[in-house]
């Protein structure tokens, strides 16, 4: 079980299944609220967890102190307020689209989670922090046709 925890597959792997998750519950539970309510309230949860791990997670004890250095905290704060913006963003693009009632929520979050094609983008052409081996280069295009090919009306 320590090799499990110790794992980044795990919890890679993990993090996919509550992402799943909360895409299913937040199309169900958007029904009747708004967006700015429902981000309000995720944003509640995460706090509430992220209290509970730092509580109970041993070497957790100074959390201050494990930020590093001061100038690490306006980047920790920017990293919070993308994630805020990112899920507010989000539930509107879910309650825009269920007051429209003609978009599914697969392709909602098919064009969300085309953030990770951007990813590279950003990290190698604007920051210039990372490079790429042929073989990645190629799945990064082949993601990308596969959402471009999900993303073509339906022909029925």
């Amino acid at each position: 079980m320590d090799a499990l925890l110790k794992s980044w597959l795990f919890w890679a792997v993990l993090s996919a299944v509550f992402a799943a998750l909360l895409i299913v519950v937040s199309s169900i539970s958007l029904k009747n609220a708004p967006a700015h309510t429902v981000a309000f309230y995720r944003g509640v949860g995460i706090v509430i967890i992220s209290m509970l791990i730092a509580a109970t997670l041993p070497g957790n004890a100074n959390m201050i102190g494990l930020v590093g250095s001061r100038s690490e905290l306006p980047m920790l704060l920017l990293v919070g307020a993308l994630s805020g913006l990112a899920i507010y963003t989000f539930y509107m693009a879910f309650t825009t689209a269920q007051s429209a009632d003609t978009v599914p929520d697969s392709l909602i979050t098919s064009v969300n989670y085309a953030s990770l094609l951007l990813i590279p983008v950003i990290n190698v052409a604007l920051l210039g922090r990372e490079s790429f081996r042929l073989e990645q280069a190629i799945g990064i295009v082949v993601i990308f046709i596969g959402f471009l090919v999900f993303l073509a009306p339906s022909r029925q």
